[in-house]
């Protein structure tokens, strides 16, 4: 059952789906972290651990950023395992209310449950040019094969309001340095009036042609499509480029809601697969592609009729042959339906898209949203997938672990006077 890991967070605490914020560390001592927006002095950005899944507390550094209004644009992260010197980096990029991209390099030793964060870097600092004020929101990070760090992000002008273009910055040492303005990549630029123009990206396995997928949805140039597009991109060490803009038609719809973004990942064979709603957010619809194939539709995920889908992550287990794709999700049923706030879930082969009959998780919560999934994790005893979301109406952070045995459904201490929740 899901166990609540914060209360007093913030309506957007996980906010959003492309953005990854929960992990287990697959080295040393095996804990889980999270990452949220929590009330302190302003809205904090915090990390919290939990050995087990069920009791959670405070990192042994709590602050990473403080915030003086409610944080709209989120944090991501991506970790690494640095064999070579016993420990895991966790790679960490948000923005700030200002229009700052700010990242961090953190790290947790082998022999250590504590995650700690090295210096804060400024991957984008807010800028006038021309009579425009230029500011950057919604960032998300990976690191490829080759080493390398990638943010990819929303660059607004006109004070966040009006117009947005969507770009990326590559480090080559660690996040330390970033390119400089008018180095970086424009991946897209704006269409319409946009303030929820976003993007995430996932990096390529071993022996594929170019090193990070990219994929983002806008509105076009009359306001009344949404349209989806994916592009491949490459970085040489001294170069970044874009190549095989692939929109995936025929997604292109009224009905797909913005707020509601895309779910990424790759498979170990490069095989890209998404999640997102449509008409209304009606049906959770599965594509996927290969280098250089056409994107192709597969089945549905589900479909919820009048009712909707709520929020929604998709993960993968790279470790089972096939690759194992699970897909979270909420649908929007009025109440007093017995089942309202169920948490769900369905499973699927990476390579042939074959959806599982739905499992359900009940949760005696009034909304939840803002789902974030580890995409990949092994903690060498069996698989383990992690999800965490936003109790919006509460404030509330909640977390579930899918695997192979399940956590023990007993009353536990998490911290801060906060204990297990069962629905």
């Amino acid at each position: 059952m899901p166990v609540t890991v914060q209360t007093g967070a913030d309506s957007y605490a996980t906010a959003r789906e492309t953005q990854r914020k929960v992990f287990q560390n697959p080295r040393g001592l095996k804990y889980r972290y999270a990452l949220l927006y929590k009330d302190g002095t302003g809205f904090d950005l915090i990390v919290r651990k939990s050995v087990d899944g069920i009791t959670w507390v405070d990192n042994d550094t709590l602050v990473m950023k403080d915030f003086g209004s409610n944080i709209y644009d989120g944090a991501s992260l991506w970790f690494w395992e640095d064999a070579a010197n016993n420990q895991l980096c966790i790679y960490v990029v948000y923005s700030s209310n200002a229009g700052y991209i700010w990242f961090r390099k953190c790290t947790i030793a082998d022999d250590s449950s504590a995650m700690v964060f090295g210096s804060e870097v400024a991957v984008f600092v807010p800028y006038t040019a021309a009579g425009k004020d230029y500011s950057a929101y919604s960032p998300t990070v990976c690191k490829d094969r080759l080493g390398y760090i990638w943010c990819i992000f929303q660059r607004k002008y006109s004070n966040k309001v009006i117009e947005s273009d969507i770009y990326c910055k590559i480090s080559g040492n660690e996040g330390v340095t970033w390119q400089s303005e008018g180095d970086e990549l424009l991946i897209h630029a704006h269409v319409w009036d946009d303030s929820n123009q976003f993007a995430t990206a996932y990096p390529f396995k071993s022996d594929a042609t170019r090193q990070v997928y990219c994929i983002y949805k806008y509105i076009n140039s009359t306001g009344l499509w949404t349209i989806i597009e994916g592009v491949q991109l490459q970085w040489n060490g001294t170069t970044l480029t874009k190549d095989g803009i692939a929109p995936m038609n025929p997604l292109t719809d009224w009905g797909i809601i913005l707020d509601q973004l895309i779910s990424m990942v790759i498979d170990s064979n490069n095989k890209i697969i998404v999640i997102f709603t449509r008409t209304t957010g009606q049906y959770l619809k599965c594509y996927s592609k290969t280098i250089g194939s056409a994107w192709t539709q597969e089945q549905d995920v589900g479909y919820y009729g009048s009712y909707g889908f709520g929020t929604f992550a998709l993960s993968i287990d790279l470790t089972s042959s096939p690759n194992k794709l699970v897909a979270f999700y909420q649908i929007n049923r009025p109440a007093p339906v017995q089942k309202d706030n169920a948490l769900r879930y369905k499973t699927s082969p990476s390579t042939t898209i074959a959806w599982s009959t739905e499992t359900e998780i009940l949760d005696n919560t009034l909304k939840i949203t803002y789902f974030s999934s580890t995409q990949w994790n092994s903690n060498g005893s069996g698989v383990k997938i992690q999800v965490i979301y936003t109790v919006y109406t509460s404030e509330n952070v909640r977390f579930y672990e899918y695997s192979t045995a399940a956590p023990a459904l007993v009353p536990h201490a998490v911290g801060d006077g906060l204990v297990w929740v069962q629905g």
